[in-house]
């Protein structure tokens, strides 16, 4: 799966990522996969049973459209982890691999900085 480039550098500054983004992402391993698209309510509730989120928490987003606002909560790396291990074997593999190649995409992305700098 692509990554964008827009997404690793948002990673890269803070290493979270909305729920919003994060359940577009999983969304697209699960149709690779086969498997049916989980609505973002579900996704939210499951976001909130297992990182143990309080609604103060949460921020808005716009859609993809831009039609409509949708609930989000910031996510860590091993929340990401936590709430992908809630999806079928397929899908938690192909998740924890998508999110080792945006860790090392990212560090890669800091030593080019680093790099600059020292040059």
């Amino acid at each position: 799966m692509k990554t964008t480039k827009k997404l690793i550098e948002s990673f890269s500054k803070t290493e979270t990522m909305s729920s919003y983004e994060f359940w577009v992402v999983l969304n697209k391993i699960r149709a690779d996969r086969g498997a049916s698209r989980v609505e973002h309510g579900n996704f939210i509730d499951r976001v909130v049973d297992e990182c143990g989120f309080s609604k103060s928490e949460s921020f808005r987003v716009k859609n993809a459209r831009g039609n409509a606002e949708m609930d989000a909560y910031t996510l860590s790396r091993d929340q990401m982890i936590l709430v992908g291990m809630r999806e079928s074997k397929c899908v938690r593999r192909k998740v924890l691999e998508w999110l080792r190649e945006l860790s090392s995409m990212v560090d890669d992305l800091k030593q080019r900085k680093i790099d600059r700098c020292s040059a």
